[in-house]
C-alpha cells in the first residue's frame, strides 16, 4: 500500500527530536581532498601536474561511518564511535576530527595490522574555471579484522551498552565489521533489549546481519542481496517482496529499502507500504544514504518508528542530496 499524507502527530514528533544517545559501530574512514592549480603537463610523462598550495591545499573530513556520526550530530544526538584506525597520520586526522564533531572517541581502537582507510581525492582548477576531480587513491585494506580485534571492539561496544538508546552498524565491507563482530553485536543488542539498526555492506548474503532490528539496503544492494540484479528500476510491487522476503529470511523485525527518486519501501509484520518522496532537485547523492541511517536512529531515540521514522528518512534525505557532498542536516533545517 501507498501512505497518505503526513499528519500533525508527525509534525509534532519532529519538533520532538532532539537529544537521544547513539552508539555507532563501523568502517570509519577519512576523506581527503587535496586541491591545487592544473595548468601544465608533466615534462616526462602526458599527465597534468597538481600544484598544490601547502597544508592549505588539504580538506580532511570523516568518512564512511564518521559520515554518519557528523549526520548524528546534526539531528543532536549524543554519539560514541566504535571502531579501527591504523597507526598512521590518516588515523590520527580521522580521530581528531570525529572528537571535533563532539562525539566519544574512546572506543576507535588502534589496529596495528592494517592502515586507516583513506579516500584521497586530487582536485584541479585549470585557468581559474571550474574544479574538476582528476584522481582518486585509496588506501585500504578489506580482509576481516583480526578475532583478537573483534573481542576487542565486542568489549567495548557491551561496557557501553547500558549508555544508549540505539545502535547503529555502517558496513562498508572495510573489515572492521567482519561475520564475527556482526553476530556478536546482535547477540548482545538482543540480550540488552537495544534496538539495533544496520545500513549493510554491498554483500549477497545478510546472514551476519540476522536478527538485527531494522536494515536498510539501497535499490542496488537489495539487487544484490536477492539475486535480482537490474530488476528494481521499475517495479514496486517486486521491491516491496524482496523487501518482505528479506525481513522473513533473517528475522529482522523491519526492513526499510531506499530508492532515491521512488522515495522508500517500509517491510514489517503489519505489510509492505510504499512512501513516496518529494520531488527534489539532486546536486550530489553523496550521503543521502548515511543520512537515512541517521534519521531512522534519531527517530528511534525519540520513541517513533515506522511510516513516520521513514518519512522522517525521506525528508532528511532529500534535503542532503540538495547540498554539494556529504553534509550533515542541522536540526533546525529539517523541522
Amino acid at each position: 500500500k501507498t501512505a497518505g499524507r503526513p499528519s500533525s502527530g508527525f509534525v509534532d514528533a519532529i519538533a520532538r527530536l532532539d537529544g537521544g544517545r547513539v552508539l555507532l559501530v563501523g568502517d570509519f574512514m577519512l576523506d581527503e581532498t587535496v586541491r591545487g592549480a592544473a595548468e601544465r603537463l608533466s615534462p616526462d610523462a602526458p599527465v597534468p601536474v597538481l600544484a598544490v598550495d601547502g597544508e592549505s591545499g588539504f580538506e580532511r573530513r570523516p568518512g564512511g561511518a564518521g559520515n554518519v556520526a557528523a549526520c548524528l550530530r546534526g539531528l543532536e544526538a549524543e554519539v560514541a564511535v566504535v571502531g579501527l584506525v591504523g597507526p598512521d597520520d590518516a588515523g590520527r586526522h580521522l580521530t581528531e576530527a570525529i572528537d571535533a564533531l563532539g562525539c566519544d572517541t574512546d572506543g576507535l581502537l588502534v589496529d596495528s595490522d592494517r592502515p586507516t582507510t583513506l579516500k584521497r581525492s586530487l582536485v584541479g582548477l585549470a585557468q581559474h574555471r571550474h574544479p574538476q576531480k582528476m584522481f582518486r587513491m585509496d588506501v585500504e585494506r578489506r580482509d576481516p579484522a583480526s578475532s583478537e580485534m573483534v573481542t576487542k571492539l565486542l568489549a567495548v561496544i557491551e561496557a557501553r551498552l547500558s549508555e544508549v538508546d540505539v545502535v547503529c552498524l555502517e558496513d562498508y565491507a572495510k573489515g572492521a565489521c567482519p561475520t564475527e563482530l556482526c553476530r556478536g553485536l546482535v547477540e548482545l543488542c538482543r540480550s540488552r533489549q537495544v534496538p539495533l539498526l544496520v545500513d549493510p555492506a554491498a554483500i549477497e548474503d545478510y546472514g551476519r546481519y540476522a536478527g538485527a532490528t531494522l536494515v536498510t539496503p539501497n535499490r542496488s544492494e537489495a539487487e544484490l542481496a536477492s539475486g535480482l540484479q537490474g530488476e528494481l528500476q521499475t517495479d514496486l510491487g517486486l521491491a516491496a517482496g524482496i523487501a518482505d522476503s528479506l525481513r522473513v529470511r533473517h528475522d529482522f523485525e523491519t526492513v526499510v529499502l531506499t530508492l532515491d527518486r521512488d522515495g522508500a519501501i517500509l517491510a514489517n509484520p503489519d505489510g509492505c507500504t510504499h512512501l513516496p518522496t518529494q520531488a527534489r532537485s539532486v546536486y550530489d547523492v553523496t550521503g543521502a544514504g548515511d543520512m537515512v541511517l541517521a534519521a531512522l536512529a534519531a527517530a528511534r531515540c525519540r520513541g517513533f518508528g515506522g511510516v513516520e521514522a521513514v518519512r522522517l528518512a525521506n525528508l532528511a534525505a532529500g534535503i542532503e542530496v540538495e547540498l554539494i557532498g556529504a553534509q550533515p542536516v542541522p536540526l533546525p533545517e529539517l523541522r
